[in-house]
């Protein structure tokens, strides 16, 4: 694995974490988030979808750099002139 890909791997884990929070708070109908900012019930659930959303990303990404194509990833965009 390479560092990005921890990173990502890192990053999916804390935010699925985080959307298992809210939606545990938005079925205790819970106004307040897990750091204690009152958002209401929709707030958690809103930030349930956003904190899924986002560890999903991290996700795809980390197997993006991690899979067998990575280091096919890597030298196709310096070869394109992107930088990754």
């Amino acid at each position: 694995m390479t560092g990005p890909s921890k990173l990502f791997l890192f990053t999916s884990g804390v935010f699925f974490g985080g959307a298992v929070d809210h939606v545990i708070l938005a079925l205790k109908r819970s106004e307040h988030t897990p750091y204690g900012v009152r958002s209401g019930v929709a707030g958690n659930w809103w930030l349930a979808v956003l904190d899924t959303a986002i560890a999903a990303t991290g996700y795809v990404l980390h197997r993006r750099f991690s899979g067998p194509d990575a280091a096919n990833f890597s030298s196709s965009a310096r070869i394109s002139g992107r930088s990754v």
